[in-house]
């Protein structure tokens, strides 16, 4: 539709329109009353507080739901939150319990392994006590079954008795050479060997029966030699003889030095040394059970017995002198070592 342009309400028209276009027509042009104008204002800001009103409006209420969702999410966040604060709790009170759980079964562990480990000692002490018995009864006056974890069983002690001729006796003998004849400087040592071995053998048997007799009748300590001790008496005490070796070995000593004067004031450190030694294997030799034999050869002119003794120097087939015992594992037992003889 058009209007002329000297009409007012084409100026009106044109006045709005140029408003809300943003129409950049001068003011100037329209001829309308300045009341109209003023109206037109109006409804001009009207519209556009209305216009700007309903945008925030709509704004608003697309925030309030944006803000309802948020809200929503929280709430399910914060009830996220407080059951895994629970399972956290029911975890940390589980961890607790499994702890002391496991701290029990530990502390229970610890228990059963130390009463494992003592009824285990327990039973292999036994086993050891009844092995021992048992040994001690099939050895008990039986040459024949040695105890092999015996260091100072009859074997190993005519090992040592051949070491002695070897080392000790070669040596006494160098000490000596030149102070007499062969056959006179050899009979000194072998006469001081006898005199040993007698000595040590007395005082193992006297031990025996000192120690069977206060076992048996502590109130009396006198010996009866006419009585019979008990199999299992005796060999206790025969063990615990081997077990006092080490004291005996100094008193068998003085009481040996004491028993010559010819020893007592003896200052040579190789017969010193031979009669300490001698001393301790003719001691070891008298407590086995039964005590050990040395066999001092036969009379002068005898047939040797080359199964018993070996020659020294010399070839023949009679006896000269004796140079060393044979030792036997009893008397008129097996040979354990061969002696030493010098044929004629």
């Amino acid at each position: 539709m058009f209007y002329p342009k000297c009409c007012p309400f084409h100026c009106c028209v044109c006045y709005i329109c140029g408003l809300l276009s943003k129409c950049l027509r001068p003011l100037s042009v329209c001829r309308c009353n300045p009341r109209l104008r003023t109206v037109i204002d109006w409804i001009v800001n009207t519209w556009r507080n209305l216009g700007a009103s309903g945008k925030q409006t709509r704004t608003n209420i697309k925030l309030e739901k944006e803000f309802e969702k948020l809200q929503e999410i929280n709430r399910n966040l914060q009830e996220q939150i407080k059951t895994l604060e629970s399972d956290l709790d029911a975890l940390i009170e589980y961890k607790r319990q499994s702890i002391s759980q496991v701290r029990t079964l530990e502390y229970r562990n610890t228990e059963l392994s130390n009463s494992y480990e003592y009824e285990k000692k327990e039973k292999e002490k036994a086993l050891t006590r009844l092995s021992e018995v048992a040994g001690e009864r099939l050895r008990f006056n039986n040459p024949a079954i040695a105890d092999l974890s015996d260091e100072n069983r009859p074997n190993k002690l005519a090992e040592k008795f051949s070491e002695l001729y070897d080392n000790e006796w070669t040596e006494l003998y160098e000490t000596l050479d030149g102070t007499g004849e062969e056959e006179e400087i050899i009979g000194q040592i072998v006469s001081l060997l006898q005199d040993v071995f007698t000595t040590c053998s007395r005082l193992a048997e006297r031990q025996r029966q000192v120690l069977t007799n206060a076992i048996e009748h502590p109130a009396n300590l006198e010996l009866d030699k006419t009585v019979n001790y008990p199999d299992d008496v005796l060999s206790k005490v025969i063990d615990f003889q081997k077990r006092t070796t080490t004291l005996a070995f100094q008193d068998v000593e003085k009481i040996i030095s004491e028993k010559s004067p010819r020893l007592k004031d003896n200052d040579s450190k190789a017969e010193c040394h031979f009669i300490q030694r001698c001393s301790q294997l003719c001691w070891m030799m008298a407590i086995q059970d039964p005590p050990m034999y040395l066999d001092f050869g036969p009379e002068k002119g005898s047939v040797i017995d080359k199964n018993v003794f070996r020659l020294y120097t010399k070839s023949g087939e009679n006896v000269d002198f004796l140079v060393w015992p044979a030792v036997f594992l009893l008397k008129n037992g097996p040979i354990v070592q061969k002696g030493v003889l010098q044929p004629q």
